[in-house]
């Protein structure tokens, strides 16, 4: 193979990648344009203000827990760090 000729199937993928990303893209605006039409037409489902009421209970719910998380891995985070510090300190004595 040419230099030229690698040149050209470089640009080909990437043509090819950029062209997939913006088929992507248009359809990813496509959908979000539908949901609003639908929701603001009035025709889409409609939720009753229990099974919100839930949602948003259960939304909490799992906020706590995934702060929980991340303060858990924050706090392992930090040992770690100490842990790896005193071992330079060690390896550097």
């Amino acid at each position: 193979m040419h230099l030229a000729e690698l040149s050209e199937e470089g640009i080909s993928s990437v043509a090819h990648i950029a062209v997939k990303f913006a088929g992507v893209c248009a359809l990813i605006i496509v959908v979000g344009f539908t949901v609003v039409a639908v929701r603001r037409s009035g025709r889409g489902p409609r939720q009753d203000s229990h099974a919100v009421t839930a949602m948003d209970e259960r939304m909490a719910q799992i906020e706590a827990r995934m702060t929980n998380t991340q303060d858990v891995m924050i706090a392992l985070s930090e040992k770690l760090d100490r842990i790896d510090d005193r071992g330079r300190r060690t390896d550097n004595s």
